[in-house]
C-alpha cells in the first residue's frame, strides 16, 4: 500500500501534468510548481496570490513563472514539506509549525519579537537559512504577514483561575505543533484536526475551542461557532514561503534576484493588509455574537509569560542545546 506521502506525490504529479498541458511553451522560462499549506479560500492564501504569485507572474518578463497546483487537497498540509524536500513541488507557502517534526525550530518561530528585517540585520535569518537547508533542503524566500498574532477561541466559556489566567482542564482544543506548548501549560486536552474540518468539529462538540491567528477566521467560515475570544493576542504569525533548495540553486541568478526582490515586496505589502483583516474578523465575530474576554494587568502579563516560556521550554526539549543557544538571542531580544 502506498503511503499518504506517496499518494500525495501522485496527486501532485497528476495536477502538474494537467497544468502543463494548458501552458504555452516559453523557451528558457523557469517554472516553479507551487502549493499552499492552507486552502485556496483562506485569507492568507488570498494574500499570497494577491501580493506574490500574481505580481511575480505579471512582472517577470519571462524570468520565471509560478504555477499553482493547489492546497492541502494536493498533499496534506503536514506532508507538504516532505514533498518540497524531495522536489515533488518547488515552492511551498505554509505555516511553519506544520513541519516541526523535520525542523523543530519551525514551531518556535512564532515566539520571536523580531521582525524579518531585524532578523536579517542581526544574523538570525542567516542561521535559519542554514537550518532549513540542512533539515528540509529548502531556501527561505519570505516571511509575510508577520504582524498577525494568535488568540484562543472557544465554543463555550473558558474558566479563569484565581489569578485570572485561563484554566483549560476539561477543555478539548484543536491544536497544531505551534499551540501545543501553551495549551499544555493551560491544562487543555489537545486534538489534531485539519483546518477544513474545524466547523464540523466545533459544531459537534468534538472540540471546545482552538488557537488561531487573529485573522482568517471569517474566511474559514467558523465565526458562527465561536462564542468567546480570549485576549490579549500572543506570538506572531510564521507562514514562510520556501523554495526547494535544488530548484533554487538551479535557477539563473536573475530569477533568484527577482524572486528575492518580490519576496521582500510580499512581506511589505502583506503587512499593509493585516490590520484590515484583523478589523474584518473582529467585526464578523462581533456580528456573530462572540464575547471578548480581555485579560488585563497582572493576569495578562502572566498569560503572555506562560505562552513564551512554554514555547522556549518545548524547544529546549526538541532542539540541540548549541543550536538553540545560537538562535534564541536572535529571535527573542530581551
Amino acid at each position: 500500500m502506498r503511503s499518504l506521502v506517496g499518494r500525495g506525490a501522485l496527486h501532485a504529479a497528476a495536477a502538474i501534468s494537467v497544468v502543463f498541458l494548458g501552458l504555452p511553451t516559453i523557451a528558457a522560462e523557469p517554472v516553479l510548481r507551487v502549493q499552499t499549506g492552507l486552502p485556496r479560500n483562506h485569507d492568507l492564501v488570498q494574500s499570497f496570490f494577491r501580493n506574490f504569485l500574481e505580481p511575480v507572474n505579471e512582472k517577470s518578463k519571462g524570468s520565471v513563472r509560478l504555477v499553482y497546483l493547489g492546497g492541502p487537497e494536493i498533499t496534506p498540509a503536514r506532508r507538504a514539506a516532505s514533498a518540497l524536500q524531495r522536489g515533488v513541488i518547488d515552492m511551498l507557502q505554509s505555516p511553519s509549525a506544520y513541519y516541526a517534526g523535520q525542523v523543530p525550530l519551525a514551531a518556535g518561530l512564532i515566539a520571536t519579537n523580531q521582525t524579518p528585517d531585524q532578523l536579517r540585520a542581526n544574523g538570525g535569518m542567516a542561521i535559519m537559512q542554514r537550518i532549513w537547508k540542512e533539515r528540509l533542503n529548502a531556501h527561505i524566500l519570505a516571511w509575510p504577514e508577520f504582524g498577525a498574532q494568535y488568540a484562543l477561541y472557544f465554543a463555550r466559556k473558558p474558566k479563569l483561575d484565581k489569578d485570572g489566567v485561563p484554566d483549560l482542564r476539561g477543555f478539548k482544543m484543536r491544536t497544531t505543533p505551534a499551540y501545543r506548548p501553551i495549551l499544555a501549560a493551560l491544562g487543555a486536552s489537545q486534538v489534531g484536526i485539519p483546518a477544513p474540518e474545524m466547523y464540523t468539529a466545533l459544531q459537534r462538540g468534538l472540540v471546545d475551542g482552538l488557537a488561531w491567528p487573529n485573522v482568517a477566521l471569517a474566511s474559514m467560515g467558523i465565526t458562527s461557532q465561536i462564542k468567546f475570544r480570549l485576549d490579549p493576542p500572543f506570538y506572531h504569525l510564521s507562514n514562510l514561503t520556501l523554495v526547494n533548495l535544488d530548484k533554487w540553486n538551479a535557477l539563473p541568478k536573475a530569477a533568484r534576484d527577482y524572486l528575492t526582490h518580490m519576496g521582500r515586496r510580499y512581506e511589505a505589502e502583506s503587512e499593509k493588509g493585516i490590520d484590515k483583516l484583523k478589523r474584518q474578523d473582529a467585526e464578523k465575530l462581533g456580528a456573530a455574537g462572540t464575547t471578548t474576554i480581555e485579560l488585563k494587568g497582572t493576569a495578562a502579563k502572566k498569560y503572555l509569560k506562560i505562552a513564551l516560556d512554554s514555547m522556549w521550554q518545548r524547544l529546549e526539549a526538541t532542539m540541540g542545546k548549541d543550536e538553540l543557544a545560537e538562535i534564541r538571542p536572535k529571535l527573542y531580544v530581551e
